[in-house]
């Protein structure tokens, strides 16, 4: 029996533990919504745009009095009339993209809250490769019918929905990345269980292989992951900021990813040491 092993199967597990936990967070309504891929923030898209009190000045609906309710308050608008204008879009107050799905909600107890927290409202379908676009999302939400507000009026450019389609294809190449990661890693377990019962430089060494192979994949799921998300929060709030759109990734499911990536790449120097370390055969 091969003891010296035993930490090698433990990182196995662990990463993939890790892993799952990265590809089925927020797959449910709350369940590890705090590591979304990336979080949109549409509280204060009202705040800025001024073209809504134009769009909504020939409105016959219940909004009819909302140019006169932010006349001289567009510059310095206060929370209340800016979750007033969210809520009046039919929009919701934040977008989270996951790696199965995406979902939306409202912050409580407010939005500019220290210690506000997500109140999830819905969940898209889970989906292997996750389709996110965050204009065509906002369109099909509009309350167009009260407010006369279409999505040219929120003033979403072409840079945004770019950043969008960024986040997109991030999240689908990280989940392919990720399925073989985890699959590998399962079946690492697998091979380090016999690799801990046998003797010999074989199975340490076949171990090694297959443990190194799945921190690579880890690794690249991981980049992927943290580059698309960096490269989507930026333009975002690049070209976003002038209407009140705002973005920002999760430090936890980064650390739950870049952790698994890091136990694998320990697996397979423990496995390396063991290897190097077993005494030949006579």
């Amino acid at each position: 029996m091969r003891l010296i092993a035993i930490p090698s199967v433990l990182c196995s597990v662990a990463a993939f533990i890790l892993g799952m936990l990265c590809i089925f967070a927020g797959s449910k309504p709350g369940f590890l919504e705090d590591a979304a891929v990336i979080t949109l923030n549409t509280t204060n898209l009202g705040k800025n745009a001024t073209a809504l009190l134009d769009a909504t000045s020939t409105s016959t609906g219940p909004l009819d009095s909302l140019p006169t309710r932010l006349s001289g308050v567009v510059d310095n608008v206060t929370d209340t009339v800016a979750d007033f204008v969210v809520d009046a879009l039919g929009i919701s107050e934040f977008y989270s993209v996951h790696l199965l799905d995406y979902c939306q909600g409202s912050y409580t107890p407010s939005p500019t809250d220290e210690d506000a927290e997500k109140n999830v409202t819905y969940c898209s379908p889970r989906k292997g490769l996750i389709d996110f676009n965050l204009t065509q999302i906002l369109e099909e939400e509009l309350n167009t019918e009260d407010t006369n507000v279409g999505i040219d009026d929120l003033g979403l450019t072409d840079q945004v929905d770019d950043a969008s389609r960024i986040i997109e294809l991030a999240a689908r190449v990280t989940f392919i990345c990720y399925v073989l990661g985890v699959a590998m890693a399962g079946f690492s377990i697998f091979l380090g269980i016999i690799g801990v019962l046998s003797n010999g430089r074989l199975w340490a060494s076949i171990n090694f292989m297959f443990a190194f192979i799945t921190f690579a994949v880890l690794g690249a799921a991981s980049g992927v992951i943290t580059s698309g998300a960096t490269r989507g929060v930026n333009a975002i709030n690049k070209y976003g900021e002038p209407i009140g759109l705002s973005a920002y990734r999760s430090t936890k499911l980064l650390g739950m990813t870049w952790s698994a990536t890091a136990l694998m790449l320990i697996a397979a120097v423990l496995w390396l040491a063991s290897c190097i370390f077993t005494p030949r055969k006579r």
